[in-house]
């Protein structure tokens, strides 16, 4: 039992080993800025929305269960008006019984030239009385 256990383990080792200097080869860094332009539910021209919640009560951020999905403008600059990159797309949930905690699944679906096809996906949580 000893001798499969270390064999086991011994390939499993040798499996996962990447030599060093062979981990990065071909691939390139790309550092880049992005803005979301979220519009709240409640306006004509809203790009996040509440779409389930506890029946009796309210329908917002802060209260436990409820679900938003989003799909907002991805710019290259903080101006609603400056060059297109993508689509935010993705959902959010409040999933703290204070409301304080929001799980958040978000995809970055570019759009543009440069990157067409690409995406970046991001699964965290963010506090949702957050400020700043």
């Amino acid at each position: 039992m000893a001798v499969a256990v270390l064999l086991v383990l011994g390939i499993s080792m040798v499996m996962f080993t990447i030599p060093a200097g062979k981990a990065d080869d071909g691939l390139k860094q790309t550092i880049m800025s992005v803005y979301f332009h979220d519009h709240s539910s409640g306006s004509p021209d809203s790009t996040a929305r509440a779409v389930v919640g506890f029946p009796g009560k309210l329908w917002n951020l802060t209260q436990f269960g409820t679900l938003f999905v989003s799909d907002d403008p991805v710019t290259e600059g903080p101006d609603p008006e400056s060059a297109p990159v993508g689509r935010g797309q993705g959902i959010f949930v409040t999933t703290s019984l204070d409301g304080v905690n929001t799980h958040v699944s978000l995809s970055i679906v570019f759009t543009n030239e440069a990157y067409i096809g690409s995406t970046i996906q991001s699964l965290s949580f963010i506090p949702a009385n957050r400020t700043k």
